[in-house]
């Protein structure tokens, strides 16, 4: 059993540095490259080429929203799905979502970490939210684990900080992030502000209900 486990990771982690570890190699100090784009610096146009590229298969492209979603189990081994968020107003790109089913021990969550850490070293932070206590950083990747909470793991790079989220104890999905300083935070919040006016937009076509 554990020698067909050993295989199996091996595998995974040989297809992961074979197909993307051309996904994640950076250039230069000021350049992240991500399926062989600097995603510091790209835009709609680009990355859906370069997903098209890497063997994604569109799901959703819409200019007119802030995000576009591909299955990406031929991208990246172990994911099924990877989303990518604009800033809408400029089209810039903002964040990078893979999508991996869970499975209810810990085995896909570590096959992850360590295939990540394999390009970039051991994370630079980790956060648990262990509901009960409230965030707290734990030394032991097992013991985060087997806490109540949101395990999230971060790797800061120049201009991309990566990061490994498990929503909870037991979640549908684990989630890798490339979040594009500066650009995330703008994207999600011109999300926030889509949602809220679309809202408003329905009440006020009823207003006379209420």
């Amino acid at each position: 059993m554990k020698s067909g486990y050993t295989m199996s990771r091996a595998r995974t982690y040989l297809f992961f540095l074979a197909v993307v570890g051309a996904v994640v190699v950076p250039t230069t100090a000021s350049a992240f490259q991500l399926l062989g784009v600097d995603i510091t610096n790209a835009d709609r146009k680009t990355m859906r080429q370069a997903v098209r590229l890497s063997d994604g298969i569109k799901r959703s492209e819409n200019d007119q929203h802030w995000y576009d979603s591909y299955h990406s189990r031929e991208m990246l081994p172990g994911s099924d799905r990877i989303t990518l968020y604009y800033v809408l107003s400029t089209n810039e790109l903002a964040r990078v979502r893979y999508r991996f089913p869970y499975r209810t021990d810990t085995v896909r969550y570590r096959e992850i970490m360590d295939m990540v850490s394999s390009k970039y070293g051991p994370p630079t932070e980790n956060v648990v939210d262990t509901r009960t206590e409230g965030p707290k950083s734990f030394d032991n990747i097992q013991a985060a684990l087997n806490s109540f909470g949101r395990v999230e793991y971060r790797w800061v790079k120049p201009g991309v900080t990566i990061r490994l989220v498990r929503p909870n104890l037991i979640p549908a999905h684990l989630f890798l992030y490339y979040d594009v300083d500066g650009k995330s935070d703008r994207a999600m919040a011109e999300r926030e502000r889509q949602k809220k006016q679309q809202a408003t937009n329905r009440y006020q076509q009823h207003d006379d209900a209420f």
